[in-house]
């Protein structure tokens, strides 16, 4: 080959690489009968990520379905560590250092990048930006919950399957129902959901009783106190497969259940391990995004605990700015206020990892 052929070579846009086909359960088969593509999705946060995507395949050169793995890894990986990371914060001033397997999916994007960067020098900055907007237009939409939102909550879902089109294969599609047949199945199966929840508290106000806790069945008026007091006894109800098989239709089973009681754990979900590992992801992604299987509590519990170790550290009042990084008010700059001590400013290194959490601050 002559080196004018290899430069004409090289100097090809990568063919884009096909999804493989999912890896489906056997205890799924036969998966039951769905539509055969996803309707058309008319979400302007889901239009708003996949432009976003389109952008970064553009820029970089890289395959869509590269960038999509990428993305999905890297906000799991965000998600799983949000809470430590809120408490390090505001305790340390910096992030905690991320366990191995979290590592690894960041090193792999930025040195992927970092490769593509040096013929298009653009591209790494262009990455860090998109990706932490994408991040923060999931959050944000997610933030009203499951009782607010009218319409398909599974953005990342639709997101994934505006990706995908056109040109993959349907076994896929099968994953996805359109909101209203999900929320239509889960309705049929939970009829009474609602009432399932208060059969969890009674069952557990009657233990505490039965071990010689002196606790009323009934929460009468301070549901609050009552609640606290039966929660070592709780058993929680617990949600799997095949009713939870799929990002939506985790959200549609959710939706049959008091917020409240999806925050505090009463209600949780579990799928089934064998499913295809993208499919667990988006699942997982959105059990994090709207507080499910204990996600809110952990939130909580770190809160906590930065308020009691800030007060055991100093009486001192500690400015709100401080922890979120906000701009002081005029009676707390220097100059006004004698007692004010810098305080330590989280590293904001220029690593991909870094950057791309700027957007997950609390």
């Amino acid at each position: 080959m002559t080196q004018k052929q290899k430069s004409r070579r090289s100097a090809r846009p990568p063919k884009a690489r096909r999804l493989p086909a999912p890896q489906i359960p056997a205890t799924l088969r036969p998966l039951p009968p769905r539509q055969s593509s996803p309707l058309p999705v008319d979400d302007p946060n889901v239009t708003k990520i996949a432009h976003l995507l389109e952008q970064m395949a553009t820029v970089s050169g890289l395959s869509s379905y590269v960038l999509l793995r990428d993305w999905l890894g890297m906000l799991e990986s965000g998600l799983k560590m949000w809470p430590a990371n809120m408490r390090a914060m505001a305790l340390d001033g910096q992030v905690i250092e991320d366990p191995p397997e979290i590592q690894i999916i960041f090193s792999q994007a930025r040195e992927r990048y970092l490769r593509v960067s040096a013929q298009r020098p653009a591209v790494y900055r262009q990455m860090q930006e998109a990706f932490s907007e994408a991040f923060a237009i999931l959050l944000e939409s997610s933030t009203p919950g499951l009782e607010q939102i009218k319409g398909n909550p599974d953005v990342i879902g639709q997101v994934f399957t505006t990706c995908l089109q056109p040109g993959h294969a349907s076994p896929w599609w099968c994953y996805f129902p359109d909101w209203s047949t999900a929320l239509a199945v889960a309705q049929d199966t939970l009829p009474e959901a609602g009432q399932l929840v208060y059969l969890v508290l009674a069952e557990a106000a009657l233990q505490a009783r039965a071990e010689g806790q002196a606790i009323q069945l009934k929460p009468g008026e301070n549901f609050p106190d009552w609640f606290e007091a039966i929660w070592p006894y709780v058993e929680p109800l617990r949600l799997g497969p095949p009713l939870v098989s799929s990002s939506v239709e985790l959200l549609a089973t959710a939706a049959q259940f008091p917020g409240w009681a999806l925050k505090t754990g009463v209600v949780t979900f579990s799928w089934d391990p064998a499913l295809d590992p993208l499919i667990q992801q988006l699942i997982n992604i959105d059990a994090m995004l709207y507080g499910l299987n204990g996600y809110i509590v952990a939130h909580c519990e770190a809160l906590i605990d930065i308020q009691e170790q800030l007060a055991q550290v100093d009486a001192q009042l500690v400015s709100t700015a401080a922890v979120y990084h906000l701009p002081p008010t005029l009676d707390e700059t220097p100059e006004q206020d004698p007692n004010h001590q810098q305080k330590r400013q989280p590293a904001t290194g220029q690593s991909f990892a870094d950057l791309f959490r700027q957007k997950s601050k609390p």
